[in-house]
């Protein structure tokens, strides 16, 4: 080791002064010395001579050259390098202050804070390496240096040169790139073609580090350390430190997924989640199902959803084809007012990764048409089934009582957008107007207003009579805003819980980039009060809180907003708050007269309000508008319900059926529609229904309870509901006050309303869309409990 500093003091004489040796590791050595030009201090590492030996000169420069590219404020630059005397070297700045290795030795642990930010530091730097192509291959406490306390990532240059010129001679003599304690399960099986996500994983293992004061994986020998990087999963941080958020350690989890395919996919995807949590915008949910969208695995799975919607999508038109749509009858075609279209998702035709892009650009610009007034919009969902079903253009403008349908297709490659659209007459299918677009990404997010105004230009006087120039609510001027915002809008589409929590995740990334972005915030509130409707969140309240903030700072960045008043609303009925949702409503409704959800939610908070006509109006509208809409057809159902007509109730439900036979509510709501009725047998078959799609064991538990319903209703004899039956519908407690009231157990279904208010149950305001409980109006508990909620009728 004295041998090597006098040679390479000497070969380095005139430019480095060599002051002395700092430390030694398994492939170099690290020397003090002072750069006579620039009159600075730096840290000169050479390898060791087996190492040199393995790779070539030659090779090893040519390598870390390309490291010199880095240039990031967290990335240790690279100042210098080449042969002195036959020794390899490489300088960079020194660092006055310990690595992150030398104080874990001291503390053990972070501050969770401050882990949190030095986590997010390394991780952008890994994403401006990755970015260029660049893997660390060795991310460990001790390759991060801490200068006036933020991190700066060493070593970018031996482990790229060293990998790349001879890392497979090396493995030959038995030194390994990498350490076992934050390798990889890929690396540690000798895979040659890891990519960014092995750096993901190092990283995780920092992380884990740093909150619990261990690696996460000891073992006694390096070979057992590394069987258990590959075949075991990491203990839970937060039971080794219960101060670890579920949101971070959702984050370490996610890191450390044995398959790279279900980690972050690069540092920068990793260091903006990091971000959020510093700010605490958002939950262990968004972060444990975004998966990689870069992987090779992704656009297979998508494959795989796409056939199973078209099949769907099939089942659907052919069920659509025997209805009788009888508010469009009536109208028929030469009275349909041209003034009406639907936008089918437009077709990517590009990389099929790039399908986010095609879907969230038709779905904006469906909000974007909704705006303007004199032009009616089918609902996105309506039209994306029926594109998945493939069906014609007639079919689709019959089924959804349009007149002209838009459609396009998206072909993106590299920096470079082509939009093509087209507009169709129903008609005769001839085409009407079209055009294409070429952008690039940096102003792609201009297309759906310039196309927007295109067609209204063309559609003026001759389709819409009376048209409001269009308004892109929604503007952002950042690409990669606009880029995390389609991604939110696709994954919003799903309407499943992934595909919700991913829709948080993106629209909250999409913020990040632009927080004067309305249209994230919009869509971060419809998000979170969906997955509040899911019904698969512990605590709605915080959910409710969330979607109320975002969307009223959507509103304030634009109050034309349609979406976000709709979101108020909701919130505001949530917590009986009826005055206040039904204006959010009636100004939803200025801005957007047509949108079929704001009709629906209307709907509904009329029906609660005992204003049926209105609300028919309103739910008819909404079915219309979005023919498809298993949630318009329940509204309308409700309406008849309330209005005493049984018959066209269950045609309702027969058509959200035929939607969806799946739902469970439905059939429910068909067995109380035939105990109305008196039909025994048909109320039991329709329970059956119920329990089944709800995977109950036992389904006869509705018999006595169908016997007994009946028997009261014909002969006025009273019953009390089983155990079994009250476990069921434990999670429904109007439900079971309903169940309560039609065995004529009246203080049953008074003591159940009155849980439910002192619970505040956020669907307590139902209790009035409930026939089954009319015949209590007039009974001073359940006034008192309606006066309660403000739906006391006058």
């Amino acid at each position: 080791m004295d041998e090597q500093l006098d040679v390479l003091r000497s070969a380095l004489t005139g430019r480095y002064d060599i002051e002395r040796l700092l430390g030694t590791g398994g492939m170099a050595l690290v020397y003090l010395a002072r750069d006579i030009k620039h009159e600075r201090p730096v840290a000169i590492k050479t390898l060791r001579p087996e190492v040199a030996s393995s790779i070539g000169a030659e090779r090893f420069l040519q390598e870390i050259r390309l490291t010199a590219r880095l240039n990031h404020p967290h990335v240790l630059s690279l100042y210098d390098s080449g042969v002195a005397d036959g020794i390899l070297y490489y300088v960079m700045p020194f660092v006055d202050g310990p690595s992150l290795g030398q104080r874990l030795a001291k503390e053990k642990q972070l501050p969770i804070a401050e882990a949190v930010r030095l986590g997010r530091e390394v991780a952008q730097a890994l994403g401006h390496a990755h970015k260029h192509g660049l893997i660390h291959r060795d991310i460990k406490p001790d390759n991060i240096l801490l200068s006036e306390g933020h991190a700066l990532v060493a070593d970018f240059g031996i482990s790229r040169a060293v990998s790349a010129a001879g890392g497979e001679r090396l493995t030959q003599t038995g030194t390994s790139i990498g350490t076992p304690a934050y390798m990889s399960p890929e690396q540690a099986a000798g895979d040659p073609d890891i990519d960014s996500r092995a750096d993901v994983y190092s990283l995780g293992c920092v992380l884990y580090e740093t909150l619990v004061g261990q690696i996460p994986f000891p073992a006694p020998t390096l070979q057992a350390m590394m069987a258990r990087h590959t075949l075991e999963k990491v203990s839970s941080p937060s039971v080794m430190r219960p101060s670890v958020t579920p949101a971070l350690e959702a984050v370490v989890t996610k890191c450390m997924a044995k398959n790279p395919v279900d980690r972050f996919k690069d540092g920068a995807q990793l260091a903006e989640t990091l971000a959020l949590i510093e700010s605490g915008e958002t939950s262990s949910s968004s972060i444990a199902v975004t998966g990689a969208r870069g992987s090779a695995a992704w656009p297979t799975m998508h494959r795989v959803r796409r056939i199973a919607m078209g099949v769907a999508g099939a089942v659907v038109v052919g069920s659509l084809a025997a209805w009788s749509f009888g508010f469009f009858d009536q109208t028929g075609t030469s009275d349909r007012q041209m003034s009406t279209i639907a936008v089918l998702p437009f077709e990517n035709i590009g990389a099929e990764e790039d399908e986010y892009f095609a879907a969230g650009l038709s779905a904006e610009l469906t909000i974007v048409l909704s705006g303007i007034k004199g032009l009616r919009v089918a609902g996105h969902r309506s039209t994306r089934t029926l594109r998945d079903a493939n069906a014609d253009i007639t079919e689709i403008g019959r089924t959804l009582g349009v007149a002209s349908v838009l459609e396009g297709d998206v072909r993106k490659i590299g920096n470079d957008i082509r939009v093509s659209a087209r507009l169709v007459n129903v008609e005769d299918g001839a085409q009407l107007w079209s055009n294409h677009f070429d952008r690039t990404v940096d102003d792609v997010f201009a297309v759906q207003a310039e196309i927007a105004q295109s067609l209204v230009a063309e559609l003026r006087g001759e389709l819409v009579a009376e048209s409001s120039s269009p308004e892109v609510a929604a503007a952002t001027t950042d690409p990669m805003a606009y880029d995390k915002y389609l991604w939110g809008q696709y994954n919003l589409d799903r309407q499943t819980q992934a595909g919700l929590t991913d829709a948080v995740m993106n629209f909250s990334m999409s913020i990040g980039f632009d927080s004067g972005f309305a249209g994230a915030y919009a869509g971060l509130a419809e998000a979170q009060l969906a997955i509040v409707n899911l019904g698969v969140v512990a605590t709605p309240e915080e959910s409710l809180v969330s979607a109320a903030q975002a969307a009223s700072t959507a509103l304030r960045l634009n109050p034309r907003l349609a979406g976000p008043r709709v979101v108020l609303g909701d919130v505001k009925a949530f917590s009986y708050n009826w005055d206040g949702a039904e204006g959010e409503y009636v100004r939803a409704l200025e801005n957007a007269p047509e949108d079929p959800l704001v009709r629906e939610r209307y709907a509904r908070l009329l029906v609660a309000r005992g204003r049926l006509d209105a609300a028919l109006v309103h739910a008819r509208a909404a079915v219309q508008s979005d023919a498809l809409s298993t949630s318009a057809h329940r509204a309308l159902l409700q309406v008849h319900r309330n209005l005493d007509d049984p018959e066209a109730a269950i045609e309702s439900g027969r058509k959200i059926l035929a939607l969806d036979p799946t739902d469970a509510a439905t059939w429910l709501d068909f067995g109380l529609l035939f105990l109305s009725q008196g039909r025994a047998d048909d109320a039991m078959n329709a329970f059956e229904g119920y329990a089944e799609r709800r995977a109950v064991p036992d389904a006869s538990l509705f018999g006595p309870f169908v016997t007994a319903s009946i028997a009261h209703a014909e002969q006025g004899t009273s019953g009390t509901l089983s155990p079994a039956l009250i476990e069921l519908m434990q999670a429904e407690p109007i439900m079971l006050a309903v169940f309560h009231q039609l065995l004529g157990d009246t203080d049953g279904a008074l003591s159940r309303l009155e849980r439910a208010l002192r619970n505040r149950h956020p669907r307590l305001g139902t209790v009035t869309t409930r026939p089954e409980l009319r015949s209590l109006i007039d009974v001073p508990r359940y006034r008192a409990i309606l006066a309660d909620i403000g739906l006391l009728p006058s």
